[in-house]
C-alpha cells in the first residue's frame, strides 16, 4: 500500500470515528431528554427518598444534567484532537 492510501485509509477512520461519536452523543441526548420529562420522569417523580439532601426526583434531573456535561466533555476532547490534526 501507498502513502497515498494509508493517508485516505486513516482520514477514513478518523471520520469514522468522529461520526459515532457524534451519532452516540445524539442518542445520548434522546435519552436525556426522554428521562427528564413526562414519560420517562414519571416511574421516579417522588420525594422519598432523600438523596445527598435532594429529593429523589431533583437528584435524577441533576444526574443527567451532570452526565451531559461529560458526554460534552468527551466530544469536545475526541473532536478537538480532530481539529488538531487536520490543521
Amino acid at each position: 500500500m501507498n502513502f497515498r492510501g494509508l493517508a485516505e485509509r486513516q482520514s477514513e477512520l478518523r471520520r469514522s470515528k468522529l461520526r459515532w461519536t457524534r451519532r452516540g452523543a445524539t442518542v445520548f441526548f434522546l435519552f436525556f431528554v426522554l428521562a427528564v420529562t413526562w414519560p420517562g420522569m414519571a416511574p421516579f417523580n417522588r420525594i422519598h427518598p432523600l438523596v445527598l439532601g435532594l429529593p429523589f426526583s431533583m437528584f435524577w434531573i441533576a444526574v443527567w444534567v451532570f452526565s451531559s456535561f461529560l458526554v460534552l466533555v468527551a466530544v469536545d476532547k475526541i473532536e478537538g484532537r480532530f481539529r488538531e490534526e487536520d490543521d
